[in-house]
């Protein structure tokens, strides 16, 4: 998977035409899920820029924020219908 991401308002970029292309902005709101569809107490806040890589800030149900990579192997499949993202071994951010 492929991720583009552009700086402009949403309301001068292309309507999305496929399920694989989405804007940042789509993503807020996500709930977290792992992999076998089990629902977390997470939700995605915010998408930060990194020099390195993008970084998901999820809140937990108690406040407490969780920064995850935007990575393949810690991010799974993204589905804006369902309002979900998976989470990939979601447990190692809790020993964090």
């Amino acid at each position: 998977m492929d991720w583009w991401f552009s700086f402009l308002p949403q309301k001068l970029l292309p309507k999305i035409e496929t399920k694989n292309e989405f804007y940042i902005t789509d993503l807020i709101g996500l709930q977290a899920i792992d992999e076998s569809g089990k629902k977390l107490d997470w939700k995605l806040k915010d998408v930060q820029d990194n020099p390195a890589h993008p970084i998901l800030v999820f809140v937990k149900e108690n406040g407490e924020e969780i920064l995850i990579p935007f990575l393949q192997v810690f991010v799974g499949d993204l589905d804006l219908e369902k309002n979900t993202i998976v989470l990939i071994q979601p447990e190692i951010w809790n020993e964090i």
